[in-house]
């Protein structure tokens, strides 16, 4: 039975909004570090001063990250209703892909050994076309 669109929508958010959080992990700590290191420079030495504006630098760009990891995060959530619009009142029982898994062997002329491979592929419905390979 294929997967409801509301399932596959929770499971989408559940990952952006885990690599939200990884983003947000690695860019808060380095921006609060790189502001303490600017309170704790002396404004007098020029070296500290470099250093100053390179922490700034650092600040602005995990600022820019997080902005643009949000931004993005609020226009999958945008596009959701849009979306599942598409499968709302449709029987559960409805097939919209199918999935193949095949197992293929070949040889390899360069090592002259039979080799053994397994891939799954997505097909239309009418299993007429291949949509696409699930890595």
């Amino acid at each position: 039975m294929p997967a409801r669109p509301e399932k596959i929508y929770s499971q989408l958010v559940i990952i952006l909004k885990d690599g939200r959080e990884e983003k947000e992990k690695k860019a808060i700590p380095n921006i609060q570090s790189a502001k303490a290191e600017n309170k704790s420079l002396d404004l007098s030495n020029i070296d500290n001063l470099a250093k100053i504006s390179a922490n700034n630098s650092v600040i602005k760009l995990y600022k820019n990250g997080l902005e643009k990891a949000l931004l993005s995060l609020e226009k999958t959530q945008d596009q959701k209703a849009v979306a599942l619009g598409k499968y709302e009142n449709q029987d559960d029982n409805v097939v919209l892909v199918k999935k193949v898994v095949t197992t293929f062997s070949f040889c390899n002329p360069k090592l002259n050994t039979r080799q053994e491979r397994t891939e799954t592929f997505v097909l239309s419905k009418d299993g007429s076309k291949v949509l696409g390979v699930v890595s």
